[in-house]
């Protein structure tokens, strides 16, 4: 991901809808699903840390550490954040067997820089406790990607069944699986289809919107995510969220 790119996240991820709408979904369905008994204090891994912004957020679960390869993000992340931070290839882990109850993968398996999703998600469940948590979210529909894919090095865009598929072979037991953002997904498909004619220069899709419409877009997601949290199942959208837990 481009320079440009995470100074863009870093200046308008903590009011933008989408980022907003997807941080309550993660921290409710962690809040749901997640052993109670154990809240609070919980060793937690985010695989995948990025800026680190949702990765402080978990610390209300626990002791957390965040991951990333890029050099770049981490710069961004030691920088501003208190949690504690280090490169590492999610392919490739330094952790020792069975250290973490919760992992949480956002927007992370979909990179180009993860040329084998399977042996990530394998590494995962070698770090996680027996019984532990998986908490994985990535683009959805090879339907909708864009010129904003190009931007952020999209490898693969995932349908439901790949997803599951993936999981369930690499030895988790699904609790949750749904698409998210299904109604915003309707107008992004027809903006996907005018780039692809128009063939634009590829450009992000993150940029600060008009208030009313931030809001808007946000209390949709919002409304839809209560669904995804209750164990229903949206038929399409943008994202797909998976919670499964490994098997001992």
């Amino acid at each position: 991901m481009h320079y440009q790119e995470y100074q863009r996240i870093g200046k308008i991820r903590n009011t933008y809808f989408w980022y907003r709408a997807m941080d309550e979904m993660t921290v409710s369905l962690v809040e749901k699903y997640v052993e109670t008994k154990k809240r609070g204090g919980l060793q937690i891994l985010d695989a995948g840390s990025e800026i680190g912004d949702f990765t402080e957020k978990l610390r209300l679960f626990g002791e957390t550490i965040g991951i990333d390869i890029n050099k770049l993000a981490l710069k961004f992340a030691k920088k501003e954040k208190n949690v504690m931070f280090f490169q590492q290839d999610v392919c490739r882990m330094k952790f020792v067997n069975d250290r973490f109850d919760l992992v949480t993968c956002l927007d992370v398996l979909y990179h180009k820089g993860i040329r084998d999703d399977m042996k990530a998600l394998s590494e995962i469940r070698r770090v996680l406790k027996p019984h532990g948590y998986l908490l994985i979210r990535v683009p959805a529909l090879e339907s909708l990607r864009g010129s904003h894919d190009t931007v952020v090095a999209t490898r693969k865009r995932y349908s439901i069944r790949e997803l599951r598929e993936r999981v369930e072979r690499a030895g988790f037991k699904i609790i949750i699986l749904s698409y998210a953002n299904m109604t915003l997904a309707v107008p992004l498909l027809v903006k996907r289809i005018f780039e692809r004619v128009v063939k634009k220069k590829d450009i992000s899709d993150l940029k600060k919107l008009p208030s009313l419409s931030d809001s808007l877009f946000y209390l949709l997601m919002r409304a839809e995510n209560l669904f995804v949290i209750r164990g229903v199942r949206l038929p399409f959208g943008s994202s797909l969220v998976c919670l499964a837990r490994k098997i001992k």
